[in-house]
């Protein structure tokens, strides 16, 4: 299988070209495609029921495709969200976050007061940007935030919100593209979910290991850096 590239996929993008947000923090990698957001809650409070993750989801969805940013995986619980995005560029997807955590903290504050109960603070911190610079970290990352949806399905509680009812349905929707899983991964979705779904964290890390083992560092650095 030939290798896919960062153009291949975000060449049908629709990024606009306008004045973005830029950083709080200097630890940030900022020349990749490929990140793992994760934002918390304040104090790891309760904070996302379905209601409000279906109307952060709708909101992210609009802004990713507005900016020409794909989504790979995505799961809200309580307490915090993971979601992972390639990205036209990096001030782009941080612009786009800035705007879906105020508008979701000021919806919180109107409509879900006892949720913040005077603080001013929704989320504990900016979120964290993770630059994925690798094929099995980009493998892994599938199974870990299925990981986080499945432990609260196993408790029998409710999950906020997740992509992966798309993953068993086989049917995608914008900022998703389906047949973006076997360009990257060998497999169609519901076989990847399956895959996860069968499979260890460790089995998951190895099979990715020996899978993607032919691809060197100028593979990575064609889907995983910016130009």
């Amino acid at each position: 299988m030939d290798k896919i590239k960062a153009d291949e996929i975000l060449a049908a993008g629709n990024a606009e070209d306008e004045e973005v947000g830029t950083a709080r923090k200097g630890n940030i990698r900022k020349d990749g495609t490929v990140y793992h957001v994760i934002t918390k809650s304040w104090r790891k409070r309760r904070l996302f029921d379905t209601e409000l993750a279906s109307y952060r989801k709708d909101l992210l969805h609009e802004l990713c495709m507005k900016h020409g940013i794909t989504m790979l995986f995505s799961v809200t619980m309580p307490t915090h969200t993971h979601d992972v995005f390639i990205t036209p560029q990096w001030s782009i997807l941080s612009h786009v976050m800035t705007i879906l955590d105020s508008n979701v903290a000021k919806h919180v504050r109107k409509y879900m007061p006892d949720r913040v109960k005077g603080r001013k603070l929704v989320f504990s911190e900016d979120p964290a940007y993770v630059m994925v610079t690798d094929m099995p970290h980009l493998f892994f990352l599938g199974k870990y935030t299925f990981g986080n949806y499945l432990y609260l399905k196993n408790e029998g509680k409710t999950v906020p919100d997740s992509c992966f009812w798309m993953f068993e349905k086989g049917y995608f929707a914008e900022p998703y593209n389906g047949k973006l899983y076997r360009r990257l991964f060998g497999m169609e979705a519901p076989e990847l979910l399956e895959f996860y779904r069968t499979h260890s964290d460790a089995e998951v890390m190895s099979y990715a290991r020996q899978a993607f083992i032919d691809w060197t560092e100028d593979d990575n650095a064609g889907l995983f850096l910016r130009k």
